[in-house]
């Protein structure tokens, strides 16, 4: 465990990066409470982990039985070069920094001219924002990309999660 006066609290130790379910690629870092302990709540906590050499934001989320976890996303894994079943070097800073997307333009006029989609993207927590933009931006044509607008603006209208 790390903390320097005045700095955010960390910890470092080195784990097993353990599948979510048995033969699964999806990952995440169990982080034993006496541990997770140094941020001081039993809630979600956003923080910042690195594997090796990689830093992504993430969130420490309690497990229901005193211990904690990080979900290790497949960019996350891919980034850093690790996979299920890895041991890794492991640290995790409280990271309260405010957490933005940046609106693409195309987006951005929507939102502009329709103040139903506009407060429902206001409602959004990072993590929905994040994956919106990011399927709208995935678009390969021009077309699918105003397809997707639209779809993202009936679905913040109504506060249907895009999947």
């Amino acid at each position: 465990m790390t903390q320097r006066d005045g700095a955010e609290p960390a910890i470092d130790f080195e784990t097993e990066l353990l599948p979510v379910k048995p033969g699964s690629k999806a990952a995440y870092v169990h982080v034993p409470a006496p541990l997770a302990s140094v941020f001081g709540s039993r809630a979600r906590v956003p923080v910042r982990i690195t594997l090796r050499g990689h830093s992504f934001l993430a969130s420490l989320g309690p497990r229901g039985d005193g211990d904690f976890y990080v979900v290790v996303n497949e960019r996350m894994r891919e980034t850093a070069g690790v996979r299920a079943g890895d041991t890794v070097a492991v640290r995790i800073v409280r990271d309260d920094t405010p957490r933005e997307v940046e609106v693409p333009p195309d987006l951005a006029s929507a939102l502009a001219v329709d103040p139903e989609a506009a407060a429902g993207w206001a409602k959004l927590p990072f993590s929905r924002r994040a994956e919106m933009v990011g399927w709208i931006e995935s678009a390969k044509r021009p077309e699918t990309r105003q397809r997707r607008l639209e779809t993202a603006r009936e679905r913040l209208r109504t506060g249907t999660r895009l999947r």
